[in-house]
């Protein structure tokens, strides 16, 4: 039936052949009945899944055949996926929902073969182990399967062993190790399992967490050292704030001593960098404000233009329609005027 999954279609169409077909194929065709013509059949339903996660769904359906001769040899016919049988199969493990999505129409041939792949996008929830990080490998499963049939009503097997990279985008933080298929089980509804292998990319980690891991362990200090003397109340939440030679001190006993006056390299580097961050937030909040006011004299520009656009218009169509006016009035008087001249 699905001989080496080299199912072809041509496309050979004769609009009232294509209708008188199509007629004859929906005229008893019952889209809640699965597609055999023997109930203790079971249909054979092939899946393909491309790491951007759009499906193709094949199957036969054995009330859709036809004799090509009959049909001016008309080989395949597009039909709405909603007025015949389609697989219910839906990724288990998806978090955006079972709604509708996009129904592309499905083409089918003289075989009774249907290809309908609707462009679906799945977003699945993958287990995380973080075990080995940043050199770790992340296995994500994607369980496909009907959601009502069971094995003897409705088999699903992939469509091809290998999955198409070609529209897989390289990602600069995950490298793809492998896709593989399996069935974990036998018996009751079956699932078909897909296996996305992902290696992180270490180096990734170097422009990215390792900068972003100081800046969090520095930026605590900006708080809590800038306006001291301005009276107002600050938290620090930092790794390392109690954390000094190997032990832990204790805060709840222990008070700070001086005139808020802390010594040590560590502080002075810390003011350096809250210094530097204050500055650079007052730049961008100068330059936030110079960028509001800029696109508010923009506007008030504009809106006077386009009133001034029209009022130029209202005074064109006025003198043109006077001057129309005007000449349509003037010219026969002036007709008669001549006339009686002459004469």
């Amino acid at each position: 039936m699905f001989k080496n999954h080299n199912i072809k279609f041509d496309v050979n169409v004769t609009y009232t052949d294509e209708v008188d077909l199509i007629k004859h194929l929906l005229d008893h065709y019952d889209n809640r009945a699965r597609p055999v013509l023997n109930s203790s059949h079971t249909v054979q339903v092939l899946l393909r899944i491309t790491p951007t996660l759009i499906s193709d769904l094949v199957w036969v359906d054995e009330r859709l055949t036809w004799d090509l001769l009959t049909y001016n040899n008309l080989t395949n016919i597009i039909i709405p996926p909603n007025i015949i049988w389609v697989p219910d199969v839906i990724l288990y493990n998806n978090v955006d929902g079972y709604g509708e999505s996009f129904k592309s129409k499905a083409l089918v041939n003289y075989k009774g073969e249907v290809l309908w792949g609707p462009p679906n996008r799945y977003h699945a929830s993958c287990k995380i182990d973080l075990k080995y990080f940043p050199f770790d490998v992340q296995k994500c499963t994607l369980k496909f399967g009907s959601w009502m049939y069971d094995e003897t009503q409705l088999n699903l097997s992939a469509l091809v062993n290998e999955v198409c990279l070609d529209l897989y985008m390289p990602n600069g933080e995950w490298h793809l190790n492998g896709v593989t298929v399996n069935r974990p089980c036998k018996g009751g509804i079956n699932p078909r399992i897909k296996h996305f292998m992902f290696k992180r990319l270490a180096r990734y980690l170097g422009a990215t967490d390792i900068v972003q891991s100081y800046m969090n362990r520095e930026a605590p200090a900006v708080v809590c050292q800038s306006d001291i003397d301005s009276g107002l109340s600050c938290s620090v939440d930092s790794p390392n704030l109690h954390q000094e030679n190997g032990y832990i001190r204790s805060t709840s006993t222990n008070k700070l001593h001086g005139n808020n006056q802390v010594e040590g390299s560590s502080s002075s580097r810390s003011q350096d960098v809250s210094t530097a961050l204050i500055t650079e937030l007052r730049q961008l909040t100068r330059f936030c404000h110079q960028k509001r006011k800029s696109n508010s004299v923009a506007e008030e520009w504009k809106l006077l233009a386009i009133l001034l656009d029209r009022m130029f218009f209202v005074i064109y169509a006025t003198f043109t329609s006077l001057i129309t006016l005007t000449i349509l009035i003037l010219v026969p008087l002036k007709g008669e005027w001549f006339n009686k001249y002459m004469n």
